[in-house]
């Protein structure tokens, strides 16, 4: 690469990328970046996960260059936000001339942003010069790293952590560190891949991620990915979706696993209870913070409870006020979540004794509802669990119950 030419702006190239992004995946954007001396075209192949891009040469010279990569060429690229990498491992580059050195290129980069005329950008890059693959790695000052070996090059990466980017190879000792810059960039940037043509016109395959057969763009140093596999033997934190991990797994939003049909068998979320779920009967009828007890018609199954003292009280349906359940087992495949522990809203009658903070509820004879159990020994087995706030005698209401079967 040549260190007189300019840091690309992103304004073009947005325009034009988002022309031909229907047939890319989601959030990735391509843009030829001189389309004053080069023409081309790039598609993604899902079923194999693999890039083409072909780029031919219309005119010769040094343009300006409209995208985050800094060579001319046709550019790939997607959002990222704070730290991460890409890697690039060429499947096939047949823009050798066999009459001149210069044969095609591929690059992967790290831009800042699109409006700036000398957006700040980082590059790692490799290309056929005699049938021998060679590295480049450079950054806006053009700090750069040059090695030419006959072991091919055909996977480049390019890391940013914080301010520091960093570009490899792989070789026959496996990454191989080509160069390392510092750049204040933003917290969001840009990541991709560029291919420039050499004397003729130049058709490269490209799959992205850590497994040369496949896989995608991502973040960490540790990670192997293969056909059956992902494993990482990180010695920090991994985070999904959240930029500063705070534990070994630290993910934003709910976790939910399911069956090998895709069924969801458990949920982790925000609440505060532990529910499972249950058929009842009349479930048309029932509501968040209903009583339930064990339907004796229907092993297994629910009804709503009728009557003081119920021995057979089973927990109280879940997600009242809002409030929904930090662990969810059978999600979606019954009538009704239902809270055995934890707190969780539920349905109170103290039409008959005030309820104070610590009080012991059972089951009332309103349907669907729990009231204060002043006769112990008949409470004893039918205990639905303490109140956790008060409720005046005469009134109704749903009130915050920590649940303790008992």
């Amino acid at each position: 690469m040549k260190t007189t030419r300019v840091m690309a702006s992103l304004v073009l190239a947005i325009g034009l990328a988002r022309g031909v992004s229907a047939q890319l995946p989601p959030g990735w954007y391509m843009t030829n970046n001189d389309p004053s001396s080069l023409s081309g075209s790039a598609s993604y192949d899902e079923a194999m996960d693999t890039w083409t891009v072909t780029v031919s040469r219309t005119s010769s010279g040094e343009p300006g260059l409209l995208s985050p990569c800094p060579d001319p060429g046709f550019c790939v690229y997607k959002g990222l936000n704070g730290d991460g990498e890409i890697i690039a491992n060429i499947v096939s580059n047949d823009g050798v001339d066999g009459l001149s050195p210069n044969g095609a290129g591929v690059g992967v980069t790290v831009g800042e942003d699109l409006t700036s005329l000398e957006a700040k950008s980082s590059a790692m890059e490799v290309w056929r010069d005699d049938h021998k693959y060679n590295t480049d790695f450079a950054s806006c000052d053009f700090l750069r790293a040059v090695s030419s070996s006959d072991f091919p090059y055909r996977r480049i990466r390019i890391v940013r952590a914080g301010d520091i980017i960093t570009g490899y190879a792989y070789g026959s000792s496996g990454w191989e560190q080509k160069g390392t810059t510092t750049l204040s960039m933003s917290y969001d940037v840009y990541v991709g891949f560029y291919v420039y043509p050499g004397l003729r016109t130049s058709t490269v395959k490209i799959t992205l991620g850590d497994n040369p057969g496949g896989g995608t763009a991502g973040s960490g140093n540790d990670w192997t990915v293969n056909d059956t596999n992902m494993v990482s033997a990180v010695k920090g934190n991994v985070g999904i979706g959240i930029p500063n991990p705070a534990a070994k797994l630290d993910v934003l939003g709910r976790i939910r696993i399911s069956d090998s049909a895709g069924k969801a068998l458990v949920e982790l979320g925000g609440g505060l209870d532990y529910a499972e779920g249950f058929n009842v009967a009349d479930k048309d009828k029932i509501g968040p913070g209903t009583v339930l007890v064990i339907d004796p018609a229907n092993p297994g199954k629910l009804r709503l409870s009728a009557g003081a003292y119920d021995k057979k009280v089973a927990g109280i349906v879940a997600g009242a006020r809002g409030l929904g359940s930090a662990v969810r087992l059978g999600v979606g495949r019954f009538d009704h979540d239902v809270a055995l522990a934890g707190r969780v809203y539920c349905n109170v009658d103290a039409t008959k004794a005030d309820v104070e903070p610590g009080d012991l509820l059972t089951t009332s004879p309103t349907l669907g509802y729990a009231m204060k159990a002043v006769d112990y020994r008949r409470a004893q087995g039918a205990i639905l669990g303490k109140a956790m706030e008060p409720l005046a005698k005469g009134k109704k209401g749903q009130i915050l119950v920590l649940v303790t079967l008992q």
